[in-house]
């Protein structure tokens, strides 16, 4: 059984010791970039990847995305795709953010429960 929990805790081990400030931090980067309002395309998903790395990178101890949570933003990228085909009337902020999130650690965790390293080494996000 991991330690790993797919609330505002999951990625304490890295530094981020409350999930909600990742999720804030992501919503306001997709603010910046242009992004107000969900929308089902490949350009708006991935602007959401990016913003939450972007988040990550800024918010962890170390400016890095681990190989794990890189893979598991990758994953989420996907799901979140669907999911807009599926409720595009979705709200950014209090919907679509929180549940990327939530999807990023659901992945990562079982990452972790499958007995994965949480990684300490990954790409690094350029600012």
């Amino acid at each position: 059984m991991s330690t790993c929990e797919t609330d505002v805790r999951a990625f304490a081990a890295h530094g981020i010791e409350d999930g909600s400030d990742l999720i804030s931090r992501t919503a306001r980067a997709l603010a910046a970039m242009g992004h107000r309002e969900p929308e089902p395309s490949d350009e708006f998903t991935e602007s959401v990847a990016r913003a939450f790395r972007q988040a990550y990178a800024r918010t962890a101890t170390v400016p890095i995305v681990p190989d794990p949570v890189d893979a598991a933003i990758d994953e989420a990228t996907d799901t979140l795709a669907h999911r807009l085909l599926d409720d595009p009337d979705a709200e950014l902020r209090t919907e679509v953010v929180p549940a990327f999130y939530r999807s990023v650690t659901n992945t990562y965790c079982a990452h972790l429960d499958a007995g994965g390293d949480p990684g300490s080494v990954g790409i690094w996000f350029e600012r």
